[in-house]
């Protein structure tokens, strides 16, 4: 039988299967205060100041953990965003 705490990590675990509370703990502190915030610009332009390898490797994350839900063009912008630089 699984201990509380495991049952509950594992209602939490996003459409990728990571934790929320974990992921929200490695990614950059601009980031983690957006979704923290809600704030949506502040979030994509977080996203902007990372190199572009860091910057899927940390979307994918956040994606699996359920802290980012995509819209239809959401990772193109992020990767726009990113180019622009």
């Amino acid at each position: 039988m699984a201990s509380p705490q495991a049952e509950e990590r594992e209602e939490r675990l996003g459409p990728g299967g990571l934790d929320p509370l974990e992921i929200i703990e490695l990614i950059p502190k601009k980031m983690k205060e957006a979704f923290q915030t809600q704030n949506t610009p502040m979030l994509k332009e977080s996203f902007a100041e990372l190199p572009p390898d860091e910057m899927d490797r940390i979307y994918n994350m956040v994606v699996d953990s359920g802290l980012w839900v995509p819209q239809g063009g959401d990772e193109p912008e992020a990767a726009e965003a990113a180019e622009a630089e």
